[in-house]
């Protein structure tokens, strides 16, 4: 019911996502669970200290929310499926709520929240012939990415690789983002030395063990379920994608590319926090390419009963996990 729903493009969905948004967070709003972000950025650390520890929630839910619904428009927009659906928002937002020690605000919260928008110019620039300020824009987003969550910088290589796949070759395109992280790295430090703040920033642009391990998950049985899920589903939807890239005009072609680099330098991240510390935040740096690449499968699944039942586990594993454990 849920999946037949959300696959449409009825309007209803968007009015009943904030709902949906609700059941998963509740447990989180109603007992806010303060974690210690000592090792985050202190940009980061500034927003968190805003509120009190409900605010805090509440509002990493409406990012959330926000991601979902731009990163789903985005996807409709450049007609990535045969038909509008609201899916990709549906399964960003179950994603990003799976793990229930993370229902806070959390330094990937905010990160994916700037590369979804990034993303977004990006993908402007295959049908603007003048794409300066796309290329600027994105380069930027995605350094503010980067102070909130440090490993999600290396996002930024999408711009030239956006370039290399969408656009032909001009020099001063690939020359703008070094030009883009240059202003902006000058407007930052002068900010950082007039506030004081330059040392604790040098010691936070670092990879170490405490930084990234502030959270200490406690993994149960419906989280390794969830895990299995969403890894046979993988294969599936990579399954589906291959047999429609073959099928498919040259420009699902380059966007299909583009996705590809998307998911590797997402297991990059993964890759490279997990080498530091222990924190398992598969589903969390993945959030957005799984929502896309599950997409594939479940909008061109040819045995409906069968994609049920790795939604509805998927689902239920995660309400089991929030509300059990």
């Amino acid at each position: 019911m849920i999946l037949k729903f959300y696959k449409s493009d009825n309007l209803t969905g968007l009015v009943l996502l904030p709902v949906m948004a609700l059941f998963f967070w509740l447990p989180g709003l109603l007992n806010p669970n303060p974690m210690d972000f000592s090792g985050a950025s202190p940009l980061f650390q500034w927003v968190l200290n805003l509120g009190s520890p409900f605010f805090s929630t509440a509002i990493a839910l409406l990012i959330i929310v926000i991601s979902g619904l731009i990163l789903n428009d985005v996807i409709n927009k450049n007609q990535i499926f045969n038909r509008n659906t609201f899916l990709p928002a549906l399964l960003y937002l179950m994603f990003m709520s799976a793990i229930k020690e993370h229902q806070v605000l959390s330094p990937i919260v905010i990160s994916n929240l700037f590369w979804i928008l990034a993303f977004k110019r990006l993908f402007n620039i295959y049908s603007q012939a003048p794409c300066k300020k796309e290329v600027f824009d994105a380069t930027v987003l995605m350094l503010f990415g980067g102070l909130f969550y440090f490993p999600s910088i290396l996002m930024v290589a999408l711009v030239w690789i956006a370039l290399k796949i969408f656009r032909p070759f001009v020099w001063r395109e690939w020359v703008l983002p070094f030009f883009a992280f240059t202003i902006f790295g000058l407007y930052w430090i002068v900010a950082l030395v007039w506030g004081s703040m330059l040392n604790n920033w040098l010691s936070y642009f670092t990879f170490d063990t405490e930084q990234y391990s502030s959270i200490n998950i406690a993994i149960s049985w419906p989280y390794y379920i969830l895990l299995g899920v969403v890894f046979v589903l993988v294969i599936f939807s990579g399954y589906n994608m291959s047999r429609q890239y073959k099928a498919s005009s040259l420009r699902f072609r380059k966007i299909i590319f583009f996705f590809l680099f998307i998911l590797f330098l997402s297991i990059t991240i993964v890759s490279l926090v997990k080498h530091f510390s222990n924190e398992n935040i598969y589903v969390l740096v993945g959030a957005v390419p799984l929502s896309l690449l599950i997409t594939f499968y479940f909008n061109y699944a040819k045995k409906e009963w069968l994609s049920q039942l790795f939604f509805y586990a998927m689902f239920i594993s995660i309400l089991v996990n929030i509300y059990l454990y």
